[in-house]
């Protein structure tokens, strides 16, 4: 317990002081190397305001007390069109060292440590795991999926078995908002951000921007269905079934890497350059964070939060997976993280709770993160969309249609969802909703969780209520 807590404890208060939050990043950086949920091989540094090739140099040189060899490179690789100049100034500081090989918990200690005493580093830690927020094997085994007796032509309408279109308290009433101006979500760009899709799915209309890193998943499919799938009478229909929609993937398909928040954080900035005010930008990852290794929101990690604040500050929306830790986000192993007077990233986050036809309505699943900062919740599990072959599937990846996704991974698209059909009732009615006010108004409305309230994952969306409150509110 030395190593692990007493070494960063030291390091981390040599440099940062009372800031207890950067301290814990630095405190876990080491913890979560040790329980093998951070990949010891990449540290990620964030550097003080040095300029030019000053960055690079300043860590290519370094006498490192081990003798693994590293290489150095920046973070971003390409410049930021939508980032003001401070914004790519700051982001600019992060530059990555890149070890030959995955360093033992001993020699990561000793590397922290020598990082906390170099006047030029603001901070350091070793790269977390990311991945998609499903909660798959812990709901249905995998071995259960894919069960469906393969079946030549198209799929049924499966409208009905989509409870999360329908009136509260059941589901988010987007049948309702379709009967409103922009109650589609006409005029607004959606851009989901995780692994990958399977962009020839009979469901699925041309993207309007993707950034080429498609892992090929049926995670991405599942989602894009919820929030976007035609409403043709064929399958699935999105909640916001008119927008346009946009794929930034990480690329990352599983059995390992050395790159977890790197392809994380280029393809948030790719989103972020696609992005325009009113658009919505989806985040469906979790990261492994500081309550021993679960999963948190992704923005507990300091680059990440700056991406996503970049995109709220300029009037985008962000919904963001909430995560599967079973972890509560106002506990002190997050030093504030998710503190709103501490920092806020102005992202909703999203819980998950029980199904309309499961066994618990509106309960908190037992995986799903939970706080104060949690501001609303779908459904998750149960969830009927496109992808993975359960319910409906003719024997390729054109046709799966599954009853079974679950996890914040389905819980985020429907808030999504609901985010895009809002803003385009806004675009219809000429009047600019900012992510602040998006939020406030979700938390304020909805159909209550039910079950121990104490911990909070906010309200299910309904939007004939919410469509009142958001543009009374801005009149």
């Amino acid at each position: 317990m030395k190593l692990r807590s007493g070494l960063l404890l030291a390091s981390a208060a040599i440099l940062f002081g009372v800031n207890t939050f950067a301290m814990t990043v630095w405190q876990d950086s080491l913890r979560l190397a040790t329980i093998k949920r951070a990949n010891r091989k990449v540290l990620l540094v964030q550097l003080n305001d040095l300029a030019g090739s000053a960055k690079s140099d300043a860590l290519a040189t370094l006498a490192l007390p081990i003798t693994e060899k590293y290489s150095v490179e920046p973070m971003l690789t390409h410049p930021l069109k939508n980032f003001s100049v401070l914004e790519q100034r700051s982001l600019g500081r992060y530059v990555y060292m890149i070890f030959n090989h995955s360093l033992s918990a001993t020699d990561a200690a000793m590397v922290l440590q020598y990082m906390s005493s170099l006047p030029a580093v603001t901070q350091a830690f070793f790269e977390p795991t990311v991945s998609d927020p499903i909660a798959y094997p812990i709901i249905v085994p995998k071995s259960q999926l894919r069960t469906a007796p393969k079946v030549s032509g198209p799929a049924p309408n499966f409208e009905e078995k989509q409870q999360y279109l329908q009136p509260a308290p059941v589901g988010v009433d987007a049948q309702y908002a379709w009967t409103l101006p922009g109650g589609h979500g006409e005029g607004v760009n959606v851009i989901d951000i995780e692994t990958g899709w399977y962009q020839e799915h009979n469901d699925f209309r041309k993207t309007f921007f993707e950034n080429g890193k498609n892992a090929r998943r049926d995670h991405g499919t599942a989602v894009w269905g919820i929030i976007a799938s035609k409403n043709d009478g064929v399958g699935t229909t999105g909640i916001a079934d008119k927008v346009e929609y946009g794929t930034c993937g990480t690329g990352y398909a599983g059995g390992g890497t050395d790159e977890y928040i790197r392809l994380l954080t280029r393809a948030t900035v790719d989103a972020a350059d696609h992005a325009r005010p009113g658009d919505v930008v989806v985040m469906e990852q979790h990261m492994a964070g500081p309550d021993q290794g679960n999963y948190s929101p992704v923005e507990y990690f300091p680059p990440v939060f700056e991406v996503l604040k970049a995109i709220t500050d300029r009037g985008v929306f962000c919904v963001a997976a909430a995560g599967n830790g079973n972890s509560n986000l106002d506990s002190a192993e997050y030093a504030g993280a998710f503190d709103e007077t501490v920092r806020d990233s102005g992202c909703i986050l999203v819980g998950a709770g029980g199904s309309p036809v499961g066994n618990s309505p509106r309960h908190r699943m037992y995986f799903s993160n939970y706080g104060k900062r949690v501001d609303a919740f779908g459904p998750g599990e149960l969830v009927t969309s496109t992808g993975y072959g359960d319910l409906f599937g003719n024997g390729d990846t054109t046709s799966n249609y599954t009853a079974q996704f679950n996890g914040t991974s389905s819980a985020t698209p429907v808030v999504s969802g609901v985010v895009a059909v809002l803003s385009g009732m806004a675009k219809a009615k000429n009047v600019i909703i900012t992510p602040i006010q998006m939020r406030a108004a979700i938390r304020a409305t909805g159909t209550p969780q039910d079950g121990g309230k104490t911990e909070n994952i906010g309200s299910l969306p309904d939007l004939k209520v919410l469509t009142a409150k958001l543009f009374e509110s801005v009149k």
